[in-house]
């Protein structure tokens, strides 16, 4: 009786450790049970998003009757080694698994949270609203880790409805501002962003300024929120300067794009037809004219090169 009792009590202990097995397969595979119902394409190819679980199940519970009959003295530690592999070599097949992606997720949002901030200030400019409502705020970053980031420019304000979106100012360190730019750590990058509030009444000086920074436009990326309280150096800037006059961050002579903002007009602007027809294009001619005092150089003679000040 005792030994049909301990027979028994292995087979629930293998039936309990195949369910939590089973159970963590479905986890694993959760990823790859995403990408196949959108849109639908799990129907469409079953194998390339099932396959790797199914197989999974199959050989855990197909491990339980062979660990039971080949290895009777040590059924349970061998059948853990044995879902242990299944579960390993599985991570190494998927092209996406939850706990893969998850330590990846630890591992990026740890790198976005060692980025510092390493300088603030904020600068008073001249507004056509009531004084005050119109300043810039820098603020320089240091980044971790060599790698792409995509930064926004920083919002003030609580909530959705509320927030006031500042504009990167792009005529200095444009660069910055690409896409595949790349940082390097132990460098500080500054960024400029102008608010121009307008005739909002919330006083936005005892609000927090908030940067969102992401780690790529991939289906996992990672973003954070940095905070930084600029209420107290707006107010020192509006005592030191209370009647501005510039409306926007001093920038030096030669800057290429505020050369080019101040001196580069469209004129004649004609239509060589008083009618288009359908699905053609609608031919027109114009001149580009340097109004300014500098020369603009053109690189490569073309002139995409010289797009519009950001």
């Amino acid at each position: 009786m005792m030994k049909i009792t301990g027979e028994r009590g292995k087979a629930v202990t293998l039936i309990i450790i195949a369910v939590a097995a089973s159970t963590l397969v479905f986890v694993q595979n959760l990823i790859m049970l995403a990408f196949g119902f959108k849109e639908l394409a799990i129907f469409a190819s079953p194998f390339s998003f099932l396959g790797i679980l199914a197989a999974e199940i199959v050989l855990i519970w197909g491990g339980v009757i062979v660990v039971r009959r080949i290895f009777p003295a040590k059924t349970e530690l061998l059948f853990i080694a044995w879902v242990l592999v299944i579960l390993g070599t599985a991570e190494l097949l998927l092209p996406a698994s939850y706990f893969s992606i998850y330590v990846q997720h630890v591992q990026r949002k740890g790198v976005l949270n060692n980025i510092q901030v390493v300088g603030k200030s904020v600068e008073v400019l001249a507004s056509e609203h009531k004084t005050g409502s119109r300043f810039a705020l820098k603020y320089s970053l240091r980044f971790p880790k060599t790698g792409h980031y995509l930064t926004f420019p920083a919002y003030i304000g609580p909530g959705d409805d509320s927030r006031a979106f500042g504009n990167y100012f792009k005529k200095i360190h444009s660069e910055y501002y690409d896409e595949n730019f790349i940082y390097e750590p132990d460098k500080s990058y500054e960024f400029i962003v102008i608010f121009d509030l307008g005739s909002k009444n919330s006083d936005f000086a005892k609000e927090e300024a908030n940067i969102q920074i992401c780690d790529g436009k991939d289906y996992f990326m990672v973003c954070r929120a940095i905070k930084m309280d600029v209420g107290d150096l707006l107010r020192a800037s509006l005592l030191s300067n209370p009647s501005p006059t510039a409306r926007e961050p001093a920038v030096s002579d030669d800057n290429v794009w505020d050369i080019a903002e101040k001196g580069i007009r469209v004129a004649d602007l004609r239509i060589s037809s008083r009618r288009t027809r359908a699905e053609s294009p609608l031919e027109l001619s114009f001149a580009i004219t340097n109004i300014g005092k500098k020369d603009i150089v053109i690189p490569d003679k073309q002139l995409t090169s010289l797009r519009a000040y950001p």
